[in-house]
């Protein structure tokens, strides 16, 4: 590593400690990629060392892939054959995760050992939302840790889970009770005299199903596709991993990443992604204070106008409704209530907070309520 690397590396006794920082998301760059690999090549050398945690600095895990680097020339480590080196450790290695692990920041994690997490991190594969399927063993190594079921379900559906769902499934080992440096090395305290655990890559699937349940998995995941490519390669890629051999499935599963990486499809969702995150970075609102907005107008309380009013509720804001008629207006309110009480239901809101957001929203027939 060199004194440049968003990767360095301390040592706690006899365990040491990799972080990553390399902000805004600690994502999986060529730097980290390489600083990680010649951090585990020293991990293995030092005998001195018996177990390792692989961590990150800032608000988050590595919460996804260096994106930027899509369609430039592959520079070498590939996170594919990072996460082999992970696996392949002499000692044992835990990820240490907070904030978000998604896409390639899972697929790290997966490469270790065991995996820690604060109660309040997210952890998931995201990749369908941009057209894509993961790129560095996930669709083979996660139905290896968890249930089949639920990693077709993380992986096509694109959500994140919890961390009391991510222990639930067998996706962590633990979560973290206080900070989780110190929870970290407490469990490295722990295994650091065992041997290291079956990489999951040898490992058997968990609970797979039989032909017939995955026909009708394949044929439930194709229709709510609604003609998008993604989601059905990736339940494909899922099932050749588990019905075939693990190291055969993970050439499949990097050319079909690559497949959909190249696609119409997946260059449209890719540009809206990052076209939705420009707007919030216009440089003609640098420097400018935004004025204090205390109150919100909607014009409709049908079922989109109601939406956006409970959410503006929820946020903080007094919403003023405009409907046509006083009809309209009654059923706008019983709409918003309709929201706020599954909301309610939900354990989201109190009482109270549900009367009090009530007490905040108002309709009128006529605009000068606006002003």
């Amino acid at each position: 590593m060199s004194t440049l690397s968003p990767v360095s590396l301390t040592t706690e006794n006899d365990i040491a400690i990799i972080t990553i920082d390399h902000p805004p998301i600690n994502a999986t760059s060529h730097a980290v990629r390489l600083g990680i690999w010649d951090a585990i090549d020293q991990v293995n050398r030092d005998d001195a060392i018996r177990a390792a945690i692989l961590t990150c600095a800032g608000s988050t895990f590595i919460a996804g892939a260096d994106v930027t680097e899509f369609g430039k020339p592959p520079m070498d480590p590939i996170l594919p054959d990072l996460i082999l080196k992970l696996e392949q450790s002499t000692k044992p290695l835990i990820a240490a995760i907070h904030g978000n692990a998604l896409g390639g920041g899972l697929e790290v994690a997966l490469g270790c050992h065991y995996r820690i997490a604060t109660s309040t991190a997210k952890l998931g594969l995201p990749e369908v939302n941009l057209g894509l399927i993961p790129g560095a063993g996930g669709t083979v190594r996660l139905p290896r840790l968890i249930a089949v079921e639920n990693a077709i379900a993380m992986i096509t559906g694109g959500k994140s889970v919890n961390a009391v769902t991510a222990r639930d499934y067998g996706l962590i080992d633990e979560i973290a009770d206080g900070d989780l440096r110190i929870a970290a090395i407490a469990l490295a305290e722990r295994i650091k005299s065992d041997p290291c655990p079956t990489a999951l890559i040898d490992r058997a699937p968990v609970n797979a199903p039989d032909a017939d349940a995955w026909d009708a998995t394949l044929a439930g995941i194709g229709k709510k596709a609604r003609g998008q490519d993604a989601p059905v390669i990736a339940a494909q890629t899922i099932r050749a991993a588990v019905t075939g051999d693990a190291r055969t499935a993970l050439g499949l599963e990097r050319e079909n990443f690559v497949r959909l990486r190249d696609s119409d499809q997946s260059k449209a969702l890719r540009h809206i992604f990052f076209a939705e995150r420009s707007v919030a970075k216009l440089p003609e609102l640098a420097g400018v204070d935004p004025r204090p907005l205390h109150e919100i107008g909607v014009i409709g309380g049908g079922i989109m106008g109601a939406g956006i009013a409970t959410a503006a509720l929820l946020a903080g804001y007094a919403v003023v409704m405009i409907e046509r008629d006083d009809d309209a207006c009654e059923r706008g309110i019983a709409n918003v209530r309709h929201h706020l009480g599954g909301s309610l239901k939900r354990g989201i809101i109190t009482q109270s907070r549900h009367d009090q957001l009530l007490g905040d929203l108002v309709s009128s027939t006529d605009y000068a309520a606006l002003a």
